[in-house]
């Protein structure tokens, strides 16, 4: 079987990271590894975003696994090879060599007047040259080359590794051969991209409002799944949970609301999600705890006085910023300094997975699994769109999102709390959970209390955030991110078992 490699940016999104965890299923797929495109036309933070975006956009041709992105880095680095500079043929060949693949993929973005030109090749490492060539030309913004010109960059490249893994064949190249790639002006150098996190493959502002419109003006009600299963979750279910008491914890001062267990369809059953949404799986859960909140600015530092625990962010000083328009490494960013003004109820942020995991282990309780997240998001597994109500114009009342938060965190409990009594599950900021990231377990999820994929590379983030316009703020839309990641929109809740 071969291997593909491909060549592009800093960030692997969770679409992508997934297909490393269940190999087992998914051994007819090349493998792919993403190197950032080369240009001085862009800033290294839109460059990251489009790197991105490739890595989607292969991912949803269905053709592809990804190499895990940093393995790839600290090869390259050990060979001292930067990822900005490697575009000829040669260091291409040298890289791919370095992980003992076939193929490699690098290029570079140019840019005349108001239109790009995205160049990028496939290399043979056994040949020492280039099978395929495509490049594509955009008029307009960067949006135009997220939404248009990475998916057919990603088209192109997923049939040509089709068929050359079924059949040998000659240098297939879209354009005459003697057209080569623009090259940088003189005067001007590459931008150097920061060593960033790899947060959440998250589409741009644009993008989500587009499909935020889209979704609006659909005149047609959703379509259900076939043959649906009724959840287990009526009005006694829910008063149940209501009667139950809130129960607070002595040493954290967290309140807990007690989740009725039960029986539900899980994932996208109004079939208009992504393909990790689906299939829509019955899943069975028993009785849990969950916070009624997010951990507050107010909660966290009892931890941190108490473990004198150092979060990721302070470790390594930085975190990267969501400028509402790209990304922005920021130095000293971390909890207490989230870039943006907090009080004690707003929910904690630049929080990792880590430090989510070493808070949970002094306060004695744990992360919700994605199923239990979902499940309770949904009022005991009703089909809901977000927390609390399937009605666009009803969202503003239990949401925090980006069309009503001015891009900033607000104090937790201020909008309606679901009918479980649970605030801010939508939107506010994304919480993590303790599943690992699988783009296909929910084909092989054992319908009893799933426990998410048994290794992985990502963690699972649920909910949407301030950030998010509402298609991403759905309870059943997938994010995911690394271990150490700390974006200024993930926070976290904790849950506890029902003893």
């Amino acid at each position: 079987m071969k291997f593909l490699i491909l060549l592009s940016g800093i960030w692997t999104s969770c679409f992508l990271a997934g297909s490393t965890l269940v190999i087992a299923q998914q051994e007819e797929r090349p493998l792919v590894a993403v190197l950032e495109l080369a240009t001085s036309e862009l800033q290294p933070s839109e460059v990251a975003i489009l790197t991105e975006r490739l890595r989607i956009e292969l991912s949803r041709t269905r053709r592809f696994r990804v190499l895990d992105q940093e393995k790839m880095e600290a090869a390259l680095q050990s060979q001292g090879i930067q990822q900005k500079e490697c575009t000829s043929t040669d260091c291409l060949g040298r890289a791919g060599g370095l992980h003992s693949v076939p193929f490699v993929i690098g290029g570079n973005i140019g840019k005349i007047g108001r239109t790009y030109t995205i160049n990028a090749r496939l290399v043979s490492v056994e040949q020492g040259e280039v099978v395929s060539f495509v490049t594509e030309d955009i008029a307009g913004e960067v949006d135009v080359l997220l939404t248009t010109a990475m998916a057919q960059v990603a088209r192109e490249f997923a049939e040509t590794v089709e068929s050359t893994s079924t059949q040998p064949q000659q240098p297939a190249v879209t354009k005459p051969a003697d057209q080569k790639p623009p090259q940088p002006r003189p005067q001007e150098s590459v931008v150097p991209t920061p060593v960033l996190p790899q947060p959440s493959g998250m589409p741009t502002p644009q993008q989500q409002r587009e499909r935020s419109q889209e979704q609006e003006s659909q005149d047609q009600p959703p379509r259900a799944p076939a043959q649906p299963t009724a959840p287990l979750a009526g009005p006694e279910l829910i008063a149940k949970a209501l009667v139950s008491a809130v129960v607070t914890d002595a040493l954290s001062g967290i309140e807990f609301v007690l989740v009725p267990g039960g029986t539900f369809d899980m994932s996208d059953t109004f079939g208009e999600g992504n393909a990790e949404e689906r299939p829509v799986h019955q899943v069975t859960l028993q009785d849990f705890y969950l916070g009624k909140t997010e951990v507050t600015v107010a909660k966290f530092p009892k931890f941190v006085e108490a473990t004198g625990h150092v979060t990721d962010a302070e470790t390594e000083g930085w975190a990267v910023l969501w400028r509402g328009d790209s990304w922005e490494q920021v130095s000293g960013a971390n909890w207490k300094n989230p870039g943006f003004l907090q009080n004690d109820n707003h929910p904690v942020v630049r929080i990792s997975w880590d430090d989510a995991q070493a808070f949970c282990q002094w306060a004695n309780c744990r992360l919700p699994t994605e199923a239990e997240w979902e499940y309770a998001a949904r009022e005991g597994g009703k089909r809901l769109r977000w927390s609390g109500t399937s009605d666009p114009s009803a969202l503003d009342q239990y949401a925090w999102y980006a069309g009503n938060s001015d891009r900033t965190t607000h104090p937790v409990a201020t909008k309606s709390p679901n009918s479980l009594g649970l605030f801010d599950m939508t939107g506010n900021v994304w919480e993590w959970c303790q599943d690992w990231y699988g783009e296909d377990y929910y084909a092989v999820s054992p319908q009893q209390n799933p426990q998410g994929p048994a290794v992985g590379v990502k963690r699972v983030l649920r909910g949407g955030s301030f950030s998010n316009f509402p298609p991403y703020c759905r309870t059943s839309y997938r994010n995911c991110d690394y271990l150490r990641a700390r974006n200024n929109y993930f926070g976290f809740r904790v849950a506890r078992n029902k003893m």
